[in-house]
């Protein structure tokens, strides 16, 4: 551990005499508890491990002693080691913004709320945010939110933290979900430098991917670049942001496209690949006699939900009593058109 680390975080267990025995011995406490935890078990076991294996720590930690120790560690503590931290990244450092969500089971946190991890499962979570460093690896931010706030919401509390650990104009990295129109709004009225991956749905970049019309094995007015194997094509954007005041101009916002033939072949052979599948499932379903399923449900299996559905002789619904006025006959089964 280095001396800024070592610095920011001994200071938490002063006032506890049972930790107050030196420098040394105060390190060798956290890193006793960072080891049980990357050896994957629970802190309770921390004591009796340390009987039997070499720790840093020559004290027995206790659960009680690693409640008291981390119960400590407040919010100033944390602003003064992002403080820190900031004396060691310099200007136009690129920063990535990555999030994780974890599962949680019990009621302690405030921050357990209901929400949905990457597979769209509804879990009760908490949401954990991290800025690091791309050149050095180095964590320079963290925090905790509810489970159920965006990933986009987030994104003015950790520029306001940053600002007030008086950070150099860092230059962030984030996937397209801390994108947001008020987001990029917020970044042109405090002129900071990011690097955003966008939602192609959204208004600006699918405007420019509906100009393209129909193609072959790619778009025309893209170039390739042979070094990452991709097409590609920037554009200067000019966007105005409304203010109490006026308005102001983005100043080099650039929306850059992306088009991957190798990609895309992929997903044509899933979805042809689902097709078939489907097909032979309502077929043996048709020679069965059986109900089909709704087609509500088969629209989602194949993703493609905007396919228009007409009913096919010979399949029944699932639900028989259900009236059409009542269901529209698009939502009983049948065989895309």
């Amino acid at each position: 551990m280095d001396d800024t680390c070592t610095d920011v975080f001994l200071f938490v267990v002063i006032g506890y005499p049972q930790f107050n025995y030196g420098r040394l011995g105060r390190c060798g406490c956290l890193i006793s508890i960072i080891d049980i935890s990357y050896l994957g078990n629970s802190y309770s076991r921390l004591a009796r491990h340390q009987e039997v294996y070499m720790f840093p720590s020559s004290r027995l930690l206790t659960p009680g002693d690693i409640t008291r120790l981390t119960q400590g560690i407040k919010e100033c503590h944390r602003m003064k080691l992002l403080k820190l931290r900031a004396a060691r990244v310099s200007r136009d450092e690129l920063c990535a913004v990555d999030s994780t969500s974890r599962s949680a089971y019990g009621s302690s946190l405030a921050d357990i709320r209901w929400g949905h991890n990457k597979e769209g499962m509804p879990l009760e979570q908490t949401d954990e945010v991290v800025v690091y460093t791309l050149k050095q690896h180095m964590p320079i931010y963290y925090r905790m939110f509810p489970g159920n706030i965006p990933d986009s919401r987030t994104m003015d509390v950790i520029t306001t933290d940053i600002d007030h650990a008086e950070f150099p104009d860092v230059i962030f990295i984030t996937d397209r979900g801390y994108m947001s129109n008020k987001v990029l709004e917020d970044f042109i009225l405090k002129d900071r430098r990011a690097i955003m991956a966008v939602k192609v749905s959204q208004k600006i970049p699918l405007e420019k991917i509906r100009a393209f019309g129909q193609f072959g094995a790619k778009p025309d007015e893209m170039e390739f670049d042979a070094e990452n194997k991709v097409y590609y094509k920037q554009y200067g954007i000019d966007y105005e942001v409304k203010t109490q005041t006026g308005t102001k101009k983005a100043d080099r916002l650039k929306l850059n496209l992306f088009f991957d033939p190798t990609v895309r072949g992929e997903k044509v052979m899933s979805t042809e690949m689902k097709l078939q599948g489907q097909m032979k499932a309502l077929t043996e379903i048709r020679a069965a006699g059986e109900p089909a399923p709704e087609a509500r449900i088969s629209v989602r299996s194949t993703t493609c939900s905007k396919w228009k559905w007409t009913p096919m002789a010979g399949l029944s619904p699932l639900h028989p009593t259900t009236t059409s006025s009542t269901r529209p006959s698009s939502q009983q089964g049948s065989l895309p058109a």
